[in-house]
């Protein structure tokens, strides 16, 4: 007998205290919702209800935009069912089991949760996408997706309900290092995702508390090309093989490493220069978090521009040359009140540039 349940008309979607299915939908029959009346998102899930149970065998899904334009991106439905399916077995995740909801549903890492429970017979928890949704959770959670603010807040307030979750995807915006040791010690399985919404969630996942590289899920293949920049392939992605911007190291099991973003090299005087390895370096060696942004340079090309929220001493100065190559130390210091964001939290390096190259430096 089929584990999962791959048939969208077959398929329901179970809540706490009640159970919507096709035929609730086709009937614009939402009252199984009524205990959720609260929940600020509520026309949210109607509408991907609604979507998720037509006719069309594609859903639309904003990108987050964190590197580019956010765009409305058409996925397949089943590319969607065929990647819950993988994460669910990856994990080992079990029917008739928990699962939780508290993101942002109009991103794809949301969708995707509800997807899980609909695929893998799960019952939905849904909570508010708030800073610490876990408040109130009583019961054990078998599968969770997070971002990384939400994990720092509930460790922050030492949120009890932590012990409930017994595995959890984070994604939405990259881990800090300290956040990462942190995770590691609350002795559970929470994994560090790699995927965008065109690859409909993940791809790979990496055990935070034991695993340095990530590795891909079932029905994936991956390389590299001539600048490292990795390619995704996989029957139930139309197309089939996709280029990122990522630059990664593929190791001999076929795991891999993130680099960085290719359209984050600023090329100094020839020198090729990642922006995400310097801002790891400085964080490393001095605990300080920047982002290194450039500008149009004469003689460079491109300069080197360090965007902090602090005015750098002297002192620090000093230390960050002792740390970087020459030619990775900055050519001109920024500071700015806060880092901009996109909506669902990550670093936005469109409006950093913005802001640098509006700067009267």
């Amino acid at each position: 007998m089929e584990k999962f349940i791959r048939n969208i008309r077959q398929q329901s979607l179970v809540l706490e205290d009640s159970i919507i299915d096709y035929k609730d939908i086709v009937a614009e029959d939402f009252s199984s919702l009524n205990t959720l009346k609260t929940y600020s998102q509520i026309n949210e899930l109607k509408s991907f209800l609604c979507e998720w149970f037509s006719n069309n065998d594609y859903i639309i899904v904003q990108s987050s935009g964190s590197t580019s334009s956010p765009k409305a991106i058409r996925l397949s439905k089943q590319s969607m069912i065929e990647s819950a399916i993988a994460t669910c077995s990856y994990l080992d995740i079990k029917a008739e089991t928990n699962a939780l909801l508290c993101m942002n549903l109009k991103y794809i890492g949301a969708k995707m949760m509800i997807v899980r429970a609909l695929v893998n017979k799960m019952r939905l928890i849904i909570r508010e996408a708030s800073r610490n949704p876990l408040k109130d959770i009583k019961q054990d959670i078998d599968l969770a997706a997070m971002v990384p603010m939400q994990i720092q807040t509930c460790i922050e307030q030492r949120e009890k309900a932590l012990k409930h979750i017994q595995c959890c995807i984070i994604g939405g915006s990259g881990i800090s290092a300290d956040l990462e040791k942190q995770i590691a010690l609350l002795d559970k399985k929470f994994y560090s995702s790699y995927g965008m919404t065109e690859t409909a969630s993940h791809i790979a996942l990496r055990h935070i508390a034991q695993e340095e590289s990530y590795k891909v899920l079932d029905g994936i293949q991956i390389e590299s090309d001539k600048d490292n920049r990795l390619i995704i392939k996989s029957s139930r992605f139309s197309p089939t093989t996709m280029l990122t911007n990522d630059i990664v190291r593929i190791n001999k099991d076929n795991s891999f490493d993130i680099l960085g973003r290719y359209d984050n090299v600023i090329i100094s005087g020839s020198v090729k220069i990642q922006a995400e390895e310097l801002e790891k370096k400085i964080l490393e060696g001095m605990g300080l978090q920047a982002i290194i942004s450039s500008k149009k340079d004469k003689l460079l090309g491109e300069k080197v521009v360090l965007v902090t929220k602090i005015e750098l001493t002297d002192n620090q100065k000093l230390i960050l040359k002792n740390i970087l190559d020459k030619y990775e130390y900055p050519k001109e210091f920024i500071q700015i009140k806060d880092f901009p964001l996109t909506e669902n939290g990550k670093i936005s390096r469109i409006a950093c540039k913005k802001l640098v190259n509006s700067s009267d430096n």
